[in-house]
């Protein structure tokens, strides 16, 4: 199997792959008393946090490295990681990966500071997630494979991971294996209280069964709640989605343009161009075959 999509990847794969990983790390808080630029280090990256989640990209990003002077000045070692790797997901979710990618390379390298394995698997973790933006898959599989690695025997992305590798499982047409992986992944996310890789999990599962319509409504239905629980308008689309897929596999259309319906009003509540022509895409398609003869 060739390690790249031919074409376009199907947008059901590229919607369980992209999402994952776009939380910044964060610094975890000192076990003894910090020193006054350990705590500036500390403040600046929450700062940091605060203004990603507000989607204050330039300010994010002027924050963490403001963050990061402070850890290098004290070798701050977690810190540090902490900071590239939040800079990388900034990278990452702003659309340059050439800078994601560079904030990463100390990470990944053998040499330098002596970063933890935890910290290295996030950083490999990342590094796939770049490839599979790219459709590059087999670099992906290979970053995976080191990220599991030092992910022994558990690390705090596990569940991500393991939700990543059973994409790259169904990209790649080995839906068994797929399915394995993401329950796996479910086991581990709800056990870590990640309500948005839980939903992840479930859209997997539920991706894993094409043909089973009625199979995938539950899963689904589960992930929908908890992404309007967490109010996460990317999880609630790619829910409704999925839900309009399972439903027009079935041959409930009424219910499948209901769903592509709403999804197509959360994107354009969100201003995002993209979802909002794949929902527009989905509705034209399921019109075609409501009025074939």
């Amino acid at each position: 199997m060739s390690g790249t999509w031919r074409g376009t990847m199907p947008p059901l794969i590229r919607r369980m792959l992209w999402l994952a990983a776009l939380l910044p790390m964060g610094c975890a808080a000192p076990a003894t008393p910090p020193s006054a630029l350990e705590a500036q280090g500390v403040a600046l990256n929450h700062r940091a946090g605060q203004a990603y989640a507000e989607g204050d990209f330039p300010r994010a990003v002027t924050l963490y490295r403001q963050s990061l002077q402070a850890d290098r000045a004290i070798e701050n070692t977690d810190g540090i990681a902490a900071d590239l790797l939040d800079l990388a997901t900034v990278y990452r979710q702003t659309g340059d990966r050439a800078a994601a990618r560079a904030c990463l390379a100390p990470l990944v390298n053998a040499h330098g500071l002596p970063f933890s394995a935890s910290r290295r698997a996030d950083a490999s973790l990342l590094q796939a997630l770049l490839d599979l933006d790219e459709e590059k898959t087999r670099p992906a599989a290979l970053w995976l494979m080191r990220a599991r690695a030092y992910c022994r025997p558990r690390c705090r992305v596990l569940g991500t991971l393991l939700n990543a590798q059973a994409a790259l499982a169904l990209a790649q047409g080995d839906a068994a294996s797929a399915h394995d992986l993401a329950a796996r992944a479910l086991h581990e996310n709800r056990a870590q209280g990640n309500d948005q890789e839980t939903a992840r999990s479930l859209r997997l599962l539920a991706a894993t069964e094409p043909g089973q319509a009625r199979q995938a409504l539950m899963p689904l239905g589960q992930a929908l709640r908890l992404d309007k629980q967490a109010g996460f308008p990317t999880g609630i689309f790619l829910d409704l989605m999925g839900l309009g897929e399972a439903n027009e596999r079935g041959g409930a259309w009424p219910a499948a343009k209901a769903y592509y319906l709403r999804a197509l009003a959360v994107a354009q509540a969100i201003g995002n161009a993209t979802q909002a022509d794949e929902a527009r895409a989905r509705l034209s398609a399921l019109g075609r075959r409501i009025r074939r003869p």
